[in-house]
């Protein structure tokens, strides 16, 4: 992969590398319990003109759990961590960042009822 930093005034363009995936587990049948979990992570090469603000490795890993309730209505149940580095010696200490998030979704509005 290759960034591009529109803000920089030199070295736009960072070369890296992406590694993505995504699973899904449905448990039962009629109206099942689905587990969903995605990831992405990308690592941004060293480069000369590289600064303390800059990011070597961000990875996302997010795990979401829906369980019906009523007529379309799931319960949504989600983590979301983030994890990154800088590329520098000065910001190379790892920082991580955790959401847990619970709500009510509705997935029934675009389906043809007969």
């Amino acid at each position: 992969m290759i960034r591009h930093d529109f803000a920089a005034a030199k070295g736009s363009l960072k070369p890296g590398i992406q590694l993505a995936g995504n699973y899904e587990h449905r448990f039962g049948n009629e109206n099942p319990v689905v587990f969903t979990l995605f990831m992405d992570t990308k690592q941004i090469f060293r480069t000369l003109e590289d600064t303390p603000e800059e990011l070597g490795l961000t990875s996302s890993l997010v795990g979401t759990v829906l369980v019906p309730l009523w007529g379309g209505f799931n319960l949504n149940l989600t983590t979301d961590a983030f994890f990154f580095n800088g590329k520098l010696e000065s910001n190379r200490n790892v920082g991580t960042n955790l959401k847990t998030l619970v709500g009510i979704s509705y997935g029934n509005l675009w389906k043809r009822r007969m």
